[in-house]
């Protein structure tokens, strides 16, 4: 009996790290075709809730009214580049981001970038992005479970965030251009 208990227990701790890991659909691509300048696409995020049959708003950061979160990361080839956050009502801020890049086992190609900034507050900094053709992409899917001491039926949170390659430009031009101001990295 206990050694049931215990394989429940891994299968479980298992189960919940890969359902924590996210998914990514990559498509490794040369240095030449991953920079340039990305513009945030999609930015969806649906809350940690119990499932009582209803299911609670989920917060699209680019379409939404309250946020239209207008977002470029750009991507250089090199160990630093920008993000360009801009929302409803707000003037945009750059701040120049760590990027590393994860190669193909074997191969010059590039399957993730990762990009962040250790005192940063915005969610997506510090997050490894899948590569394909033309996006940048993550992706955490909600799972269910039951939690252990209190038996109460939950899902977790969801997240999915791509970015689409809108330039070839590894400098802020053409998100200057885009939201018609002339930009400063911090």
């Amino acid at each position: 009996m206990k050694m049931m208990k215990r394989l429940i227990a891994v299968l479980l701790a298992a189960t919940l790290l890969f359902a924590l890991s996210g998914c990514y659909v990559i498509s490794a691509q040369k240095m030449y075709r991953v920079k340039g300048t990305y513009v945030l696409s999609q930015y969806t995020v649906t809350p940690k809730h119990e499932r009582d049959g209803t299911t609670p708003t989920t917060y699209n950061y680019v379409e939404d009214s309250e946020h239209l979160y207008k977002d470029y990361l750009i991507v250089t080839g090199e160990g630093e580049g920008y993000y360009v956050h801009s929302e409803k009502d707000s003037a945009p801020t750059v701040q120049r981001v760590t990027l590393s890049y994860e190669y193909e086992e074997g191969t010059s190609k590039v399957s993730y970038v990762s990009y962040g900034k250790a005192d940063d507050q915005n969610p997506l900094t510090g997050m490894k992005l899948g590569v394909t053709k033309s996006a940048l992409n993550y992706s955490r899917p909600a799972f269910d479970y039951t939690e252990l001491g209190t038996k109460r039926p939950m899902r977790t949170e969801g997240v999915s965030v791509r970015f689409e390659r809108v330039s070839r430009k590894t400098d802020l031009s053409y998100a200057e251009k885009e939201l018609g101001v002339t930009l400063t990295a911090e």
